[in-house]
């Protein structure tokens, strides 16, 4: 009766330690960087809740959407983004696990019993209780805890890095669905003024001022721009579409909304200086992970170190003499020698991951200033290129355009001069559109890199 209640209370004491022990570890996200930081998306959503279901065909969207209705869209049913919840848990869980002590042994033994001792007819039995418990002196239990807790912190911010390639990503196809849409207006307007000047081209050649050719030319021009309106309707469904599967629409059983994206004033900003830009750097996501993970190395290099301290196995316990009833109490100590294994191995190989670690900061340092300088160099092309044509190049074109149209109806330009002032206007509109599209490109490139915002779009 009294060996039982010793174990009993041993164990007692033992589950409220580990009870104590098992407290949950607190899962935190870190900070979010500055893009797409001021969007109305509900703290950690992608983590509290597990409906990732995408919203529901056409009757989900609104005719015209705007970029933040997009970019929320995105943000709260990205199917990729719906991956990092299940890793943040599953690594919250495996720092809980390594904060945990070691569970006790226990075990009961009996002696004596049987062989030639039974034949001389006295009882030697003895049967003991005991109770072991490791102590790991060298703190291996915080040092483990540790490397877990930063082992998922670097799972934090692997979701910060994807969250801000959703939100580049998604600027990039919002732009690529505003340049089709921009391209399916001018081919409409293309095949109206093709239609006026086939109109005009019949009224002369009726008139017998010009020939009858012309008017066959000028069909082929209606027909051409009709073949590049159905292009362009294409591709604006196809940009809808890429753009919809950010937050999980398929292109099946109509469940792309006809929706067009409405981005208001197209804002364009000249490009800021290349230093400033750079000095936004250390924001970004995969360099600030890189300092995590240096950290998680010195962590798990100084846990291998603590390792090397052997772990102490204290025991106690109760006996009782069969024979005679006495009964007295018990203990052990147990040590491991470190003679041979003294962890020498698991030290070399955590100090070399993080020699690993450091240097891979600075390759990650290095990669992304230059991946920085291009796409600053691409931000500048490309608004020179659309601020040249926008302002000068596209405006003349248009004067002549209208010249040349005036004056053919004047007799004064025949209609290869009218179809070649049309042609140029069309592919100066169209580069005009592919300028602005690259234009946000390059800035959505920028601001992933730099993680804060380079346009006012939110």
């Amino acid at each position: 009766m009294r060996s039982s209640l010793l174990i009993a209370s041993g164990c007692a004491v033992l589950v409220s330690i580990a009870g104590c022990a098992a407290s949950r570890p607190e899962a935190a996200l870190p900070e979010p960087r500055p893009l797409g930081r001021e969007l109305s998306i509900p703290a950690g959503s992608a983590f509290q809740s597990e409906n990732v279901t995408p919203p529901d065909g056409a009757s989900a969207l609104p005719d015209s959407v705007s970029l933040r209705d997009v970019l929320v869209l995105a943000l709260q049913h990205n199917p990729d983004l719906a991956v990092y919840a299940w890793e943040i848990r599953a690594r919250d869980a495996a720092a809980l696990q390594a904060g945990l002590f070691p569970n006790p042994t226990l075990s009961t033994e009996r002696e004596n019993f049987g062989g030639s001792l039974a034949a001389d007819g006295a009882d030697r039995t003895q049967t003991t209780t005991q109770l072991t418990v490791p102590l790991e002196l060298g703190g291996q239990r915080g040092g483990r805890k540790r490397v877990a807790l930063l082992t998922r912190d670097l799972s934090g911010w692997d979701y910060e890095a994807a969250r801000l390639d959703v939100v580049a990503e998604t600027l990039r196809r919002a732009a690529d669905l505003h340049g089709a849409q921009e391209h399916l207006e001018l081919a409409s307007q293309a095949k109206g003024t093709a239609q006026q000047m086939l109109e005009t081209v019949a009224a002369r050649a009726d008139a017998g001022k010009v020939s009858p050719v012309e008017v066959t030319r000028a069909r082929v021009v209606v027909a051409t721009a009709e073949i590049e309106r159905a292009r362009a309707v294409q591709e604006l469904g196809a940009a809808r579409a890429r753009l919809a599967a950010l937050w999980g629409q398929l292109p099946v059983n109509g469940g792309i909304p006809s929706f067009q994206i409405d981005l208001g004033e197209s804002e364009t900003v000249p490009p800021p200086d290349l230093n400033a830009l750079a000095s936004q750097l250390p924001l970004n996501p995969d360099l600030a992970r890189r300092d995590t993970e240096v950290a998680q190395r010195e962590a798990q290099l100084s846990h291998e170190r603590r390792s090397r301290i052997p772990t102490i196995a204290l025991g106690g316990g109760y006996r009782r003499f069969e024979g005679t009833g006495d009964h007295a109490f018990v203990g052990t100590l147990g040590l491991t020698l470190p003679l041979f294994n003294r962890n020498q191995g698991a030290v070399r190989a955590a100090r070399f991951g993080l020699s690993r670690s450091e240097a891979e900061r600075r390759s990650t340092e290095t990669r992304l200033h230059a991946e920085l300088a291009a796409a600053h160099s691409r931000l500048e092309a490309s608004y020179s290129e659309m601020i040249t044509l926008q302002n000068e190049v596209v405006p003349a074109a248009e004067r002549t355009f209208r010249d040349i149209e005036e004056g053919y109806r004047l007799g004064k330009f025949g209609f290869l001069d009218v179809l070649d002032a049309q042609r140029t206007l069309a592919e100066l509109r169209l580069q005009l559109v592919g300028a602005r599209v690259h234009y946000y490109h390059a800035a959505a490139d920028v601001e992933r890199l730099t993680a804060a915002p380079l346009l006012s779009r939110f």
